[in-house]
């Protein structure tokens, strides 16, 4: 095993984001949970583009800009970070 510290460093990246992605995508699920118009969309569009006999790839993502865009928003009004520091913008814009 190589003793020059990206071991180390792997070790922490890949699991600290895997749970961000795992809590990011948690709260994106429980956001839609309440909102079945918003799944029906998401859905009809994965249908659409990806269809039932494939997994989505990168390729995808072009043409699922609802998904995407829900995805965003779940991600704008949750956070995986909830004491992080606060933003705002330092003119209006």
């Amino acid at each position: 095993m190589r003793n020059d510290g990206y071991d180390v460093l792997l070790h922490d990246s890949v699991p600290a984001g895997i749970d961000t992605s795992r809590v990011t995508l948690g709260f994106a699920v429980r956001y839609m949970a309440g909102l079945p118009e918003i799944q029906s969309k998401v859905q009809e569009e994965i249908d659409r583009v990806v269809g039932n006999d494939r997994l989505p790839t990168v390729k995808d993502r072009e043409n699922l800009s609802y998904t995407e865009a829900t995805l965003h928003e779940a991600m704008r009004l949750g956070t995986a970070v909830p004491i992080g520091l606060p933003h705002s913008t330092i003119c209006d814009t």
